[in-house]
Order: C-alpha cells, then sequence, then structure tokens
C-alpha cells in the first residue's frame, strides 16, 4: 500500500486545500518542525502569479507550467493571471501524477483550445517539449515556470542542466523560478524535514542561496534579484512572518539556443 502524501497534495494541503488525502499526517508532523512552512508556501504560491503577471505585463503570451501540481484553493491559475494582461495567452501544464494530471484536465482551464496538460515527469525534458509543441511556438517568446519544482531533484540527476535544456529549446523567454532553501534551518531541523519527506512524501533536496542561484547563470535576473518568495515585488502591506520556512525566488530572461541568439 501506498501510504505517501505526494508532493501535490501535500503542497495542496498547504495551501488550504482540502484534497490532501494522505498528508494531513505529515503536515501534523512537518508543523512541528516548521510551523511557518504554510504561511511559505501560500507567499511562493503568490510570487509565481506576480511573476506570471509581471512578463504578461511585458508581452508574453506563451506559458509553460512544469509541475503544475492540484488547482489552488483560490480558483487562480495561471491562464487568469496570465490574462490580466494577454487575452490569448496559452498555457502547458504539466504533472507526473496522474490523477494531478486528471484534476488539471477537469478544473484548469484546459477546454478553450488554449491550453493542455500534459502527463509526464518535468525531467523528461524531450517528451515534455515535444507534447508543449502542439500547443506553443517555440519562435515566441515563452515563460518557463518552475515553482517549487526543482528542490525534488538531486544532485546527480543534473537539475542545472534540465533547467538549461528547457531554456535552449526556446528562442527566447523568462524563467519564473523558486526552491526550497535551507540556510535557516539548524542542521537537526534539516535533517528531521528531509527524513520525513522523504519517507512520506517524496525526496526533497533544499539548497543554499548560491546553490539556488546558479541556476540563473547567464541569465538576465529581474529587480529585485534572488529574494525570499514574499520579497519578490511584494504587494503585501505587511509582509508575511514565514520564519525559517524559505523559498527563494526570481524571474529572468533568457535568449535559448537557436541559431542566431
Amino acid at each position: 500500500m501506498d501510504v505517501t502524501a505526494g508532493p501535490a497534495r501535500t503542497y495542496n494541503e498547504l495551501l488550504g486545500g482540502k484534497d490532501g488525502l494522505g498528508s494531513r499526517k505529515v503536515l501534523a508532523t512537518l508543523g512541528e518542525l516548521l510551523p511557518q512552512l504554510p504561511v511559505a508556501a501560500k507567499a511562493n504560491a503568490a510570487f509565481v502569479h506576480r511573476g506570471v503577471e509581471a512578463v504578461a505585463d511585458a508581452g508574453v503570451r506563451q506559458y509553460l507550467d512544469l509541475g503544475c501540481g492540484l488547482p489552488a484553493p483560490n480558483d487562480r491559475t495561471i491562464l487568469r493571471s496570465a490574462r490580466e494582461y494577454q487575452l490569448e495567452a496559452r498555457v502547458v501544464y504539466v504533472d507526473n501524477d496522474p490523477s494531478v494530471a486528471a484534476n488539471a484536465r477537469a478544473l484548469l482551464d484546459v477546454a478553450d483550445g488554449y491550453t493542455c496538460c500534459v502527463e509526464a515527469d518535468a525531467r523528461d525534458v524531450p517528451k515534455v517539449i515535444s507534447a508543449a509543441g502542439e500547443l506553443l511556438d517555440f519562435r515566441e517568446p515563452t515563460a518557463i515556470i518552475m515553482g517549487a519544482l526543482a528542490h525534488f531533484w538531486p544532485a546527480d540527476q543534473d537539475p542545472y542542466g534540465i533547467v538549461r535544456d528547457y531554456l535552449a529549446a526556446f528562442k527566447s523567454g523568462y524563467l519564473i523560478f523558486s526552491h526550497a532553501c535551507d540556510e535557516l534551518l539548524s542542521a537537526e531541523v534539516r535533517a528531521q524535514a528531509v527524513a520525513l519527506y522523504e519517507r512520506m512524501v517524496a525526496p526533497i533536496y533544499p539548497r543554499n542561496s548560491a546553490e539556488i542561484l546558479k541556476f540563473f547563470d547567464g541569465l538576465d535576473l529581474l529587480e529585485p534579484g534572488l529574494v525570499e518568495a514574499s520579497e519578490w515585488r511584494t504587494d503585501y502591506a505587511v509582509p508575511p512572518d514565514v520564519g525559517d520556512a524559505q523559498f527563494l525566488a526570481a524571474v529572468a530572461g533568457f535568449r535559448g539556443g537557436w541559431p542566431g541568439n
């Protein structure tokens, strides 16, 4: 019997969702280690939408949402955020969890011809790019969204190379990216949280700020650079207290691997 909660369900419940299934026990234990984690998760989700709105306002109409997860409890979707600025925005949602993909097809605006959902592991770049090509034009600027995703990729799977492979597939665009940061955690809390996640959710690999910044090597970071998610072009009257449960986040422009770039 599979007793794991799964990343998508656990994250959804951190955001206040009720489709958590096995994640409630995980969250109860995590809450003892990282009581501010739900606050940090909500700040991270809000960052992703601010990032989408920023690049949509700059003219981007295409979005590749890797590890899209379950629909947010507030019904806010990438497509809706993008269409605040680009009425013809297109979104390809990607997730490797079959039940998440089924939910996405039912609930994430995938019936209007401007969106689709691909069931695939984001680490399988050729498969994702091939499927995304059914809807996206690789010659047009595209936002590649990796919100709270790459910290599930171990070093021996070359997470930096995976990101570069996605950027190389498009002529130009933006990377909207966030990642769990462990710099404020004690060694004991980090070890306990990582062990809990591996046992009940999925292996997780939080990194420090220098390691996270490396994902942006050669890219053009938008202001304010790499910051805690709630601080990126914040619209909070009072910034949320995320404690030591940090997600570092940034948006960066890129030129892909096309000839002439």
